[in-house]
């Protein structure tokens, strides 16, 4: 058995480490077991404190690698919700799955009813699956 895609999300170190305890403790009850190679630590520095001086949280003993950015259920996360690398993951992602539909929707002999229905299904959701958790901002000028 595995558990997947599991975000912790606090607010200090301390607090980290004491939900990795319950959370690891909580799966291994249930016969489940943190694998220490795929586990990860990203920091989010919102108040601007010394980001040079941040302990890396361990399970057993072993110290966590630290991410700058990590992919979490397709979305790219990073700190100060900057979206910019979800935005180019997500374009790619459109294009790849638009590609493997190409015999679909360049096919001449295709109705387009049924191209629109492809891309609609597809193509569309693979572009804007988790747009709607975007920050909303202005665009800065050149």
């Amino acid at each position: 058995m595995i558990a997947d895609d599991v975000v912790l999300i606090a607010e200090s170190m301390a607090e980290v480490q004491s939900d990795l305890i319950i959370w690891q403790k909580s799966l291994e009850r249930r016969g489940l077991r943190v694998n220490r190679e795929k586990t990860v630590y990203m920091y989010c520095n919102f108040s601007n404190a010394n980001a040079n001086v941040i302990p890396c949280p361990p399970i057993e003993g072993s110290p966590l690698k630290r991410v700058e950015e990590f992919k979490y259920l397709g979305s790219i996360v990073a700190p100060k919700a900057c979206i910019e690398r979800d935005i180019q993951n997500r374009t790619q992602t459109a294009w790849l799955k638009w590609r493997s539909l190409s015999g679909i929707l360049c096919d001449s002999r295709m109705p387009i009813k049924i191209k629109g229905n492809v891309y609609k299904r597809a193509v569309r959701p693979a572009l804007l699956y988790g747009s709607e958790c975007w920050p909303i901002g202005h665009q800065k000028d050149g």
